[in-house]
């Protein structure tokens, strides 16, 4: 019956990728992902099974989680590059500019080509569980800034993708602290340990060469713990503009932020009106801008020192390796984050991250592999649904339209079975085989 459920365009999709599954595999995989797409209650691989309506057993998708066979870059690797193809396709490139200026007293005609912007957003995000998870593999005490405590949760370091307005994730790694990686190479005795700003680092690699110069302008935006001196230089010699929030104690021109904003004069400070991520509102600062060089990060670079108010006396400060930026084009820029937060909240909350109840290691970067998987298939599916259209739907939007038709094929399947005097329970159970 998976073939009677399931949208057509997510199965054709899914068939197309992954390529090196056998047909179970893919039977498989169909189930777990519509049981993700569908998910409104804690999942558990009975529960998927039961949305799916999928006649195999609960071993054979314990099984396919817990299985060698396949490697969660089998699956990643074909779904990024189809997703990074399909959203440099309808980027393209940008239409050229003609700009006339005078040159020995006649009028010269200079064309610009307006680059394609690509935003390359590092962050992470915690799955939090319960202490008496202990026999969970992977898992650790991580410090929550939320709630201002340790947490027992698994952490996993993300980098969200932004292509011409385009949005989805584009790489993903979950971090092992030391003790984690010690306790774990009894079993798997290639992990090694990486701090978790070389994790980034090495996230951000992935996307090397992909971005021509002629053709895009990468920006790299980060929150305060990945503004490492390492991770900057790697996007200046990489010529992408890195902006990132500092935190008050780094230092510009051998002296500290926090030092050069008690000392500025209170008529050098100005507002700048930046519109938020959807261009509905706007939001007033007060704002400086230096320009120097920040300690340990190669060239010169701007810093903005932020307030929201006459009384603010907690700025904000905000680092960019391109000098020639303004103040609102900075500010501009790094509130394209806010996407990597909403990426995590579907994942998280209606999609089912962190629901797995999987002790193997292996098993749970399966999981989280297909997860992001069916996020990918909802921005791709979004974009289909925006063609020919003013305005694009939300992801809420997009996850209602697969809702209302499956319900239609539902109701289409049960009135075929009625006009063949099909039985209510036999219709029942043509549609929802071993469902309870």
């Amino acid at each position: 019956m998976l073939n009677l459920l399931v949208l057509p365009s997510l199965r054709k999709w899914v068939i197309s990728l992954a390529q090196s599954f056998s047909k179970p595999q893919k039977v498989h995989l169909l189930t777990i992902l519509f049981g993700v797409l569908l998910r409104q209650a804690p999942l558990t691989l009975e529960r998927v099974r039961r949305i799916a309506g999928q006649r195999s057993s609960l071993s054979a998708l314990t099984r396919f989680l817990d299985s060698n066979q396949w490697e969660p870059a089998d699956l990643w690797l074909p779904v990024r590059r189809a997703m990074l193809a399909e959203a440099i396709g309808r980027a393209g490139r940008r239409p050229q500019r003609v700009r006339w200026r005078k040159k020995k007293g006649r009028k010269v005609k200079r064309i610009v080509r307006r680059l394609v912007p690509v935003y390359l957003s590092i962050d992470d995000t915690l799955l939090e569980k319960p202490p008496a998870s202990q026999h969970l593999e992977g898992f650790a005490w991580h410090w929550d800034h939320n709630q201002k405590k340790s947490v027992w949760a698994l952490c996993v370091v993300t980098v969200n993708v932004q292509i011409g307005g385009h949005v989805f994730p584009g790489a993903f790694e979950v971090y092992l602290p030391r003790k984690t990686v010690r306790q774990l190479r009894k079993r798997h005795p290639q992990l090694r340990f990486v701090k978790k700003t070389d994790l980034a680092q090495d996230l951000l690699r992935t996307f090397e060469g992909l971005f021509p110069r002629d053709r895009f302008s990468v920006t790299a935006l980060m929150d305060s713990f990945y503004s490492s001196n390492k991770i900057l230089n790697y996007c200046r010699r990489q010529h992408w503009t890195a902006i990132a929030a500092i935190k008050k104690n780094r230092i510009l021109d051998e002296k500290r932020v926090d030092h050069h904003a008690q000392t500025v004069a209170s008529k050098a400070w100005e507002r700048v009106s930046v519109p938020n991520v959807s261009d509905t509102k706007t939001q007033t600062y007060r704002v400086v801008l230096l320009t120097g060089r920040l300690q340990g990060v190669r060239g010169r670079g701007s810093v903005v020192i932020s307030k929201r108010g006459r009384r603010d006396h907690s700025p904000k400060y905000f680092f960019s390796t391109d000098p020639t930026l303004s103040v609102q084009e900075i500010l501009a820029r790094y509130a394209k984050r806010w996407h990597v937060e909403l990426d995590y909240f579907f994942l998280k909350e209606k999609l089912g991250l962190g629901d797995f109840r999987i002790r193997n290691w292996g098993a749970i970067r399966r999981y989280l592999t297909i997860v992001c998987v069916a996020l990918c298939w909802l921005q791709y599916y979004r974009w289909q649904l925006g063609d020919g259209h003013n305005t694009m739907p939300t992801l809420a939007e997009t996850i209602a339209h697969c809702r209302r038709v499956l319900t239609q094929r539902r109701l289409r399947a049960v009135y075929r079975l009625t006009q063949q005097n099909y039985s209510q329970e036999k219709i029942l159970t043509k549609l929802f085989a071993d469902a309870a």
